[in-house]
């Protein structure tokens, strides 16, 4: 192939490419994106239970990951409430599930913002048809 002939090639090659919007060299890929509020990050706060004594206050400390709409939430908290894995909406309305139970939390409060996140989970354990006397457990966090 000649020297020409390659160079062609080469020329239609990087047309095509940035006709469609593509660059060369493009560091996207060391970038995250992520849906809703950016989550990604170290966090402080605090994991009870809302019961009739609201008991088993802990502070806590928390790392977020956040790519896409997929949401990794590590706590310092032992067992349950620990290691979170789920996804998040544009509104920022997150639903997780606890790897050590298996139990659902969500942003049942409200939605998540990018300096507050309020996680909770009905606790079955105590009762299997959850009402407003079943014990919640909440995780709360700010930064």
């Amino acid at each position: 192939m000649t020297t020409l002939l390659k160079l062609s090639i080469m020329i239609i090659i990087s047309a095509a490419i940035l006709a469609t919007g593509c660059e060369l060299n493009d560091d996207s890929s060391s970038r995250s994106s992520y849906i809703g509020p950016d989550l990604q990050g170290r966090w402080s706060g605090q994991y009870y239970v809302l019961d009739s004594s609201n008991s088993d206050l802990q502070e806590i400390t928390a790392t977020i990951s956040h790519a896409g709409n997929k949401i990794t939430l590590k706590t310092s908290k032992k067992e349950i409430g620990n290691t979170l894995e789920g996804t998040i909406d544009e509104e920022g309305n997150i639903g997780l599930t606890d790897l050590y139970d298996g139990e659902i939390w969500t942003t049942f409060y409200g939605p998540a913002e990018t300096d507050h996140v309020i996680i909770a989970d009905y606790l079955m354990e105590y009762d299997t048809n959850p009402g407003s006397d079943t014990p919640i457990a909440v995780i709360e966090l700010w930064r």
